[in-house]
């Protein structure tokens, strides 16, 4: 009888401090990684079961404009917002696990940055946002800063995976309820930030027609001959034409053709051997 007890007991126990643990963020209490990404311990499932509050987890990535995006410019911040809706029932609060993975690696990618209240970053093995402790708020919004790039590569497939719990107060997991959900997104190149130099005062450019249908002229005054990297970027940093122009001393011209590429705003670069710069923006109708 008094094994029988203690057995009972220890069960007791236990099951309580895991609770409590995860009360207060699973990773922060050893518990890990909980989001069902590759390699994670588990899921939020794995302890948080029984409740019948059915839910679902939405998650939701915005730019610095508000703006809902599937493609992430590298070194750019972000806010991550992962909604948990109880399709049954009425939760006391709920609680959240969340990472962001390289496809390609396999590994945790980017910078989580400006934890809020309520909210708390861990690394245990793979970086991890998580709650600090259970919110009536059915809602987790954190900053997350894109990787400049994944092994290597400038562009690459990055997925947010997110768990969330609808938890029902009685102080331990039962009659509680977990889900989750996965979230693609597209990497791309950094803005290219051009600061332009001293190129300024040897050179002068001028860009036309602006805005362009279908070629566009680059007229560049040269000092002195020299020879010049030209390249035309998009607003997310890519460079979508390159070409070279050797240049004499005195006026130059040469022509890059645009008919094909979407209409919007470019900036084309041009690049002496020394690494100094010039920009000009145009609209390409």
């Amino acid at each position: 009888m008094k094994t029988r007890f203690m057995l009972l007991f220890s069960a007791f126990l236990l099951g309580g401090l895991l609770f409590l643990g995860n009360a207060s963020g699973p990773a922060a209490n050893g518990n890990g990684n909980r989001t069902g990404s590759p390699g994670a311990n588990g899921t939020c499932s794995s302890c948080h079961s029984g409740g019948a509050f059915a839910p679902v987890v939405t998650i939701d990535v915005k730019n610095a404009q508000g703006t809902s995006v599937s493609t992430v410019e590298g070194d750019s911040t972000y806010t991550i917002s992962v909604a948990i809706q109880a399709t049954s029932g009425t939760p006391t609060t709920y609680g959240f696990q969340a990472t962001v993975f390289s496809d390609s690696s396999s590994t945790s990618v980017g910078q989580l940055v400006n934890a809020p209240t309520g909210i708390q970053y861990n690394t245990v093995g793979v970086n991890l946002a998580e709650h600090s402790s259970p919110s009536a708020n059915n809602t987790f919004t954190f900053s997350w800063k894109a990787p400049a790039s994944i092994s290597g590569n400038s562009t690459g497939s990055l997925t947010v995976y997110a768990y969330g719990n609808c938890l029902n107060g009685n102080g331990g997991t039962s009659g509680d309820a977990a889900a989750g959900d996965s979230y693609t997104l597209t990497l791309n190149p950094a803005p290219v930030a051009v600061k332009e130099t001293e190129l300024a005062a040897t050179v002068e450019l001028n860009v036309f027609p602006n805005p362009v249908v279908n070629t566009l002229n680059v007229r560049l005054n040269s000092q002195a001959a020299a020879q010049y990297n030209l390249s035309v970027y998009n607003n997310s940093g890519q460079a979508l034409r390159q070409q070279s122009l050797q240049a004499n001393e005195g006026d130059n011209q040469s022509a890059i053709e645009v008919a094909d590429l979407p209409a919007g705003v470019y900036r084309l670069m041009i690049q002496d051997e020394a690494g100094r710069l010039m920009t000009r923006s145009f609209v390409k109708f």
